[in-house]
C-alpha cells in the first residue's frame, strides 16, 4: 500500500527549474555577489589565514541574509508565498512579474 502511494507521489510531482530569462536568477546572483563579497572581508580580517574559507562563507550568509519563516503553497494559477518580514509592510517588498511578465498586482505572492 504505501509503495502505491510512493508510486502515485512520483507520478504526480512535477520538477520546475529556473533559467536565465527567470526573474530570481539575477537578484539571486546578486545575493550570491555580496555573500561572496562578505566571505572575503572577513578572509581579508583575519590576515588571509587559509582553512576557515566554509566558515566565513556562512557567517557571510548569516549577516546578509535574513531567515524569515516562508509558507509555499500551489495554487491553480501558479504559487501563494507568505514570508513574515519584520520591519515591512507589503509595499516594501518587490514582487517580480509572472512568467508572462505581466506584473504580479495580487496581494498575495
Amino acid at each position: 500500500m504505501k509503495n502505491e502511494t510512493s508510486r502515485q507521489l512520483a507520478r504526480t510531482l512535477e520538477i520546475r527549474s529556473l533559467s536565465a530569462g527567470d526573474p530570481f536568477i539575477e537578484p539571486a546572483q546578486e545575493i550570491n555577489d555580496l555573500i561572496a563579497r562578505r566571505a572575503y572581508e572577513l578572509f581579508e580580517s583575519s590576515g588571509f589565514t587559509h582553512g576557515h574559507a566554509h566558515d566565513d562563507w556562512l557567517r557571510a550568509e548569516s549577516e546578509i541574509l535574513l531567515q524569515a519563516p516562508v509558507d509555499v503553497t500551489e495554487t491553480e494559477t501558479g504559487f501563494a508565498i507568505r514570508a513574515d518580514v519584520p520591519g515591512f509592510g507589503e509595499k516594501d517588498l518587490e514582487r517580480p512579474s509572472i512568467p508572462n511578465g505581466t506584473p504580479n498586482t495580487s496581494s498575495e505572492w
